[in-house]
């Protein structure tokens, strides 16, 4: 290898991380200008008006992402042709640092690239369980609040004391009186008259 080459090896796989810096591509202050560009805007960018793309000039749109998925597949093959030289192990450290970090780079942006959309279906779906949830935790708590306040008044609690659960039925069901109402609660005989063998009045 000659001395210039040797000399322009550093810049190269500087300019190699760059490329491949997700963060880079994706959360740049250029890809918020880009992705508000017309599609006519973008295409007279890339190409001159007699490109064979110009039919598309309608159906052009720019996707940080999509971007970053072309730019690593396309620069991986050189990396990839780079690790697998055999004269690899032969380079000084201060060379063999930058591309085991390059690789490194790039293999961990290509594993965020391949998890974007999954991660994004398990968010949702973790998000629709959680709002099961919390309306399957607020129904509970409404009927128990029903319950307990009926069956205040069935033992013969104070009167006071079903107010306040009635108050707090109310509230949590969003003010709705009909919600809070205790249902009609048929009394069972033998029930009855276990209650009046443990000392409470009919």
């Amino acid at each position: 290898v000659s001395r210039y080459v040797a000399a322009s090896f550093p810049t190269a796989l500087s300019l190699l991380r760059r490329l491949i810096s997700r963060s880079l591509i994706v959360n740049s202050q250029l890809n918020a200008t880009l992705s508000k560009a017309k599609s006519s805007d973008i295409l007279d960018m890339l190409c001159d008006g007699k490109s064979e793309l110009s039919h598309l000039k309608d159906n052009i749109s720019y996707s940080p992402a999509r971007f970053a998925r072309a730019l690593h597949s396309t620069i991986s093959p050189l990396i990839e042709e780079l690790w697998n030289d055999v004269n690899l192990p032969l380079l000084p450290a201060y060379l063999m640092n930058p591309v085991v970090s390059m690789v490194n780079e790039l293999v961990t942006c290509l594993d965020e690239s391949s998890k974007q959309t999954p991660v994004e279906g398990s968010e949702s779906r973790s998000s629709n369980r959680s709002s099961n949830r919390d309306s399957e935790i607020t129904d509970l708590q409404h009927r128990l609040s029903r319950n307990l306040s009926a069956m205040n008044v069935f033992l013969g609690g104070s009167a006071r004391s079903a107010r306040l659960l009635s108050v707090r039925s109310e509230s949590e069901s969003g003010g709705d009186p009909s919600a809070a109402d205790p249902p009609p609660v048929e009394p069972i005989e033998d029930t009855v008259n276990l209650l009046i063998d443990m000392g409470f009045n009919r």
